[in-house]
Formats: C-alpha cells, structure tokens, sequence
C-alpha cells in the first residue's frame, strides 16, 4: 500500500456503504483493438504509437484482476502486429495480470497474431479467424505503358533496386526475393501462433498455416480457440456483479460513437483502402 493510500484508509470507514463496496471491487479493463493494422499515423489504424496509451492505461488500474481485449481486425502489417502483441505481454508479465481476448467480427492474419496476445482466445461463432499466411501483390502494366507510347526510364545503383517494378516484365530473381521474404515472415507468424498456443492445437502444419479461415467452431476444433463465449457473459460468470469494468475508449471514439459509425462497416472500407494503398508491401 502506497503511503498516499495508507494515510487516506482510516478515513475509508467514514463513506458511505456505497462507496466504500466499488474502491474494494477488483478491476477488469477492457481494451479495444479493431481496425486494419499499419504503420500509418491515422488514428483508425492499429499500431503502437496509436495503442501505447490505452494499453499503458489498460494496465493501470489499481486492484487489476484481469485485461480483457476485444480484437476485430482482417490484417495488416506484420511488424505492428508484432509490436503491439509484445507489448500487451510485457505489460502482463510485468503487472503479473492475466490477459483474455475476445474475437469480435474478425481476427484474420494479423488480427488473429494480436489475439494470441491472451492466454486464453475466446470468439462468437460467427467470428472470422485464421488467414495464418503472407501476402505480397502488386500489378503489372508494363503492356499498358507501352499501347500508350510511354518510355520507362530507370537508373539503378544495386541489381535489385527495382524490385518488381510495375512498369518493367517480372524477373525470377525477383520473385525468388519476395518468396524469401514471405518465407521468413510466415515463419516467424508460425513460431508466434505455436509459442502462445502451444500442445492446444490440434491440427497439423499444413492445415493451419495455408492461408484458410474458420469460423468460430471450427476454430474451436482446431484449437485456435478456447471456447465460445461473449465478453459481456465471461465477466458475468468468471466475477459476478462484484468488479467494476473499466472500458477504456480509443481516440476519437467519442466521435464516432455521436456520429453513428458503423464498426463493421469501417472495417471493411479500411481494408479496402488499405489493400490499394499496399501494393509492393508484405501483409498478413
């Protein structure tokens, strides 16, 4: 107990019942991650310097029983999702607080990376989960170019500074770099995905990590999961009436909240966007 609390807990008795019965309820936060996951400084995006303070204020609570977070994501940036991810775990290690995680509409690719965050994964059985593969595209429109008359004109320092670029035929050398590429990348999703959810899964390498996507039964079988069950419910059961809930908002919620802004519907347009806006990047 710190002095400050020491010195105001004999004056505790004197408030009312009330009061006294919510500072000894023990605190559950609840954390929302939902949107596409980049680096881009957009507040609608999920990275850490978007994330750092609600996860910073997520763990902050005094009497902290548990961080429940709440994922609803298709995807993203491989490094964020790892940055993000690692840093709820630091955070739970270092405040010894058990973290759960709860699928809303989708946890895919890198959605499904940040809900490994949790010791436990929990999902609606509609949630979309999976896409535990990478992804590399761009387009090509060296034929294009060239029906409009137009000369491309590159000069390079470096034999694959221009890699798959658009406007020139693909090459194999740069195929076998993006391959790599998307190798060790798949590998690392791999180790993280069998680090977290260890002997509880049950399907093999090949039918896991392909690229497919389940909903939450299936899920549940192949042990990606570990149960179905609500949020609301989890609370209800695991502490009773006896917790306060402490919600914590992301920036601009407020807002979209005043304004009506459709979840769902958000979600999708920014993967939309940001599928037009990835071209030539690696995403999961």
């Amino acid at each position: 107990m710190s002095g400050a609390q020491s010195r105001l807990s004999p004056l505790l008795k004197f408030l009312p019942k009330k009061i006294q019965s919510q500072l000894d309820k023990p605190v559950v936060s609840v954390l929302r991650l939902q949107g596409t996951i980049s680096a881009q400084k957009s507040k609608k995006y999920i990275n850490l310097e978007n994330t750092r303070k609600q996860i910073d204020k997520a763990f902050s609570s005094k009497k902290l029983a548990s961080v429940l977070v709440s994922v609803n994501s298709p995807g993203g940036s491989p490094v964020q999702s790892d940055l993000v991810t690692s840093y709820i775990q630091m955070k739970a290690s270092k405040h010894n607080v058990p973290v759960a995680v709860f699928v809303e509409d989708m946890a895919a690719s890198g959605g499904y990376w940040l809900a490994c965050a949790g010791s436990e994964i929990f999902a609606s059985r509609s949630s979309i989960l999976g896409s535990l593969g990478v992804i590399y595209f761009n387009v090509g429109i060296q034929e294009l170019i060239q029906k409009l008359g137009v000369e491309r004109r590159v000069i390079t320092a470096g034999d694959n500074k221009a890699l798959m670029d658009p406007m020139s035929p693909m090459k194999e050398g740069d195929v076998k770099i993006i391959k790599t590429m998307l190798e060790n990348t798949h590998k690392h999703f791999v180790d993280h995905v069998k680090k977290n959810r260890g002997d509880r899964l049950t399907g093999s390498d090949d039918e896991l990590f392909n690229g497919g996507v389940w909903t939450g039964e299936p899920a549940l079988e192949l042990g990606l999961i570990d149960g179905i069950e609500h949020m609301d419910d989890y609370i209800q059961k695991k502490f009773g009436d006896k917790v306060k809930v402490n919600r914590i908002k992301s920036p601009g919620s407020a807002i979209a909240e005043a304004l009506g802004a459709s979840l769902p519907v958000q979600v999708e347009q920014d993967f939309i966007k940001s599928q037009l806006e990835s071209f030539g990047k690696l995403k999961i």
